[in-house]
């Protein structure tokens, strides 16, 4: 950060774990809220002045498959993280899934990796 301090503002959305019925349930507008909510962060982290960082991170992706109850549980294999702002270079896509989402494809991209480039983006090297 440019003036020496940093601070961290954690959004954390509550009822996202959806073991079970994803087609009966509000979850299409809580994805919608949540999807509005990401692109105005978004718009302010590319917006500003480089000193701010968007991390939407989770802690696991879902199983590629819909289960009986209509939902996914939880799948380690593969999972989603999101960086803009903080002068990363946009559009970048870094990792890839098999068709389903499910597996990694060629070598895995691992938390350990996300949390360097989060702290690289505010020249917080590991070196």
């Amino acid at each position: 950060h440019a003036t020496g301090s940093a601070a961290v503002v954690r959004v954390a959305p509550v009822g996202f774990d959806d073991h079970e019925g994803l087609y009966s349930g509000d979850f299409a507008a809580r994805a919608r809220a949540a999807d509005a909510g990401v692109a105005r962060l978004a718009d302010a982290a590319l917006g500003g002045d480089g000193d701010t960082l968007l991390a939407v991170l989770t802690d696991f992706g879902r199983d590629p498959h819909v289960n009986m109850q209509g939902g996914r549980h939880h799948w380690p294999r593969a999972g989603v993280a999101l960086l803009a702002g903080a002068g990363l270079p946009r559009g970048v896509v870094v990792g890839e899934t098999d068709g389903l989402g499910g597996e990694p494809i060629g070598g895995a991209i691992t938390p350990g990796d996300v949390g360097a480039w989060i702290l690289g983006a505010f020249g917080l090297g590991l070196e």
